[in-house]
Order: C-alpha cells, then structure tokens, then sequence
C-alpha cells in the first residue's frame, strides 16, 4: 500500500513539475522595438516580433534599446545595461493589467511588431542623396520632375518618388508649404503653426479665416513656427477656419488652405480623460510606446497636431528606433508630407 501511494505521489509530482514547467516556459513577452547589443538565454535571435519565455534571461548591452510588450498589454522599456529576468517582468506586468488605452495600445503593438526595415531603402537613401541637387536645378524648367528622378534614380518606392516632387517644390520657394496642422481639430490650448521655410524670405504673413472668409489673424512672423493659443488668437470653440501663410518675397503665392476646428470643452474634456488614462497605465512602463498611443488616440479624433507632438516625443525619448521612425513616416504620409515623410526615416 506504501508502495502504491509513493508511485501515486511520485507521478502526481511528476505532473505538476511537467504543468509547472510548462507555465513557467510559456510565452510571455513580444519585441516591439531593439537596438545594439541584446541577447537572450535561449539563444534565440532579438528582432521584432520574438516571443519570449519566463525562463528567459536578457542581456542589454551598453547604449542598447529594448521595448517588450506583455500579453496583457503593458509595455517595458529597458534601456539600463545589464541582465534581465523575463520572470521578474512578467511578476512586475500582472500587477497591473491595461484599461483604457488597451484598444489603441493593442494597435500600436500591432503596427510595431509588423514593420520590418525594407532590403533596398539604404540604396534609395543614397540615391535621394544623388538626385536632391539635380531635382533642384530641374525646377523651372520644362521638364517633369518625377519624370527625371525615376530616369536618374531607375524606379524608386511611391514615398521615394513623392518625396522627391515635394522636395523640388519646397526647393524652388516660389509658394508657401504649410507643415501643421493640416486639416486638423485642435484642442483649446496651447497652438503651433508650422510651415517650411522660403528661400530669400524675411518675414511670413500668417493669415486665419473664419467660415465667411472673414480675417480674424493676421500676423507678420519671421520665424517658420508660431507658439500661441486659442485664448490669445480669440478663436471660438466649437468654430471652423481657414488658415494660409505667405512669404514676403512671393505675396502673391499664399500656401495652400488649411483648415482648423477648435473642438468645444465637452469634446476636450472627453479627450483629455482618455489621455489621462493612458498617461495612467504607462506610469511605470514603456514612455516611447506611451507617446506612440497617445498619437494614435489623438490622430483618431482628428487631433493632427496633437499627434505630431506626440509622435515627436516618441521620438525624443527613444531615438534611432527603427519601428518608432517608420510609424512616424506613415502618419507624415498620411497627412500629405511625403517629403518629411522620407527624411524622418534617416
């Protein structure tokens, strides 16, 4: 009988160590984002989209760069040089699991673990850097401009060749480029205007409309960004304009329209509550990918120029990440900057 319930124990012991195991080994953590020298007890390569187990262990390497999400939904940076537990950040993640910024996180970590660096876009970079002077010297001419860069470049990607068109129109400083905000919502607040510089310009005319093309702003700026507010500019809440900015040197070729509506304080309060939820959950956890939801959040309720900011600030605290640089470019894409598009990828 003895014997009988030591064999009993002995395989329920067995079972539970084999159960054990398995919950101690099973995937926990995804990459998000990496940079330099990261290696793992497994063995296995860090790249994006590695899945990794608790009985993980990570070495970060100086300078290096880690972003790891949980399948709860948090997020952690790691940035520090040293070793890791992937044991003792799966313990730190279900302490708290997320809440209001799950559904954008959710897309963010999507995104993030999708995007791969394409094979041929250090060729590209080398022939923008080529053809940005021949493109330039090309304007004014009787020649199509995206016509003669596929020729020098052979046939460059569609954010390639966009680029290079806005580059020229940029370079050639005969009309105004609007940067931001482009057809935006903007909270009431704090305001930035952003627009490219004019070659040979001395001052810009920074003009806002209301609906019935009535001038409500008219300022004479000498730098290529303008910090104010809703309050100091009288803009009404709940109220549609129209803005331009025009060089000095070319009055007659004021930047296309750009439309602005100022949101109302019921809509601000709702947005701003779902920020604060989202700075909540991310308290103690990954602050590029924080600013990366944030974006998402603000881009969704047509907050352009909120999501710029944040989308910069991704940036800021996490340079040279190729996944954060490539969401980035996709919303300046978006949003018809294919020229800053491209460059915020190098």
């Amino acid at each position: 009988m003895n014997k009988y319930k030591t064999i009993v124990f002995a395989a329920i012991t067995s079972v539970f160590l084999l159960a054990t195991h398995g919950v101690f080994s099973q995937e926990k953590f995804k990459v998000l984002a990496a940079r330099g020298s990261i290696t793992a007890s497994s063995g296995q390569k860090i790249r994006v989209g590695t899945k990794l187990k608790t009985s993980d262990k990570l070495t970060i390497g100086k300078g290096a760069y880690l972003s790891l999400a949980h399948i709860n939904g948090r997020t952690f940076e790691l940035k520090k040089d040293g070793q890791y537990k992937v044991s003792d950040l799966d313990a730190t993640a279900v302490k708290k699991s997320k809440s209001a910024s799950s559904k954008y996180a959710s897309y963010i970590v999507d995104e993030l673990t999708e995007v791969q660096e394409p094979v041929a876009v250090s060729e590209n970079r080398r022939a923008y850097m080529r053809t940005t002077g021949a493109v330039e010297r090309a304007v004014g001419d009787e020649v199509s401009v995206a016509d003669s860069a596929l020729k020098m470049v052979g046939a460059p990607d569609e954010l390639f060749g966009l680029a290079l068109v806005q580059k020229s129109d940029i370079a050639n400083g005969s009309t105004s480029m609007i940067f931001m905000p482009r057809n935006a919502r903007v909270l009431p607040g704090p305001l930035q205007f952003m627009w490219y510089k004019v070659k040979g310009a001395g001052l810009y005319t920074l003009e806002i409309r209301d609906r019935l093309n009535n001038v409500v702003v008219s300022k004479k700026i000498a730098d290529t960004i303008f910090v104010t507010s809703n309050t100091e500019l009288k803009l009404q809440a709940a109220s549609l304009y129209y803005w331009t900015v025009t060089a000095d040197n070319v009055p007659d070729k004021p930047s296309d329209e750009t439309a602005v509506y100022v949101v109302d304080d019921a809509h601000a309060k709702d947005v701003s509550t779902i920020a604060a939820d989202i700075r909540s959950d991310f308290e103690d956890g990954d602050q590029a990918v924080m600013h990366l939801v944030l974006a998402s959040m603000y881009e969704e309720y047509g907050l352009t120029n909120s999501a710029h900011e944040e989308y910069q600030s991704a940036m800021k605290t996490s340079p040279n990440v190729w996944n954060y640089k490539t969401l980035y470019s996709e919303f300046l894409k978006r949003h018809g900057l294919p020229f800053a598009a491209y460059t915020a990828l190098w």
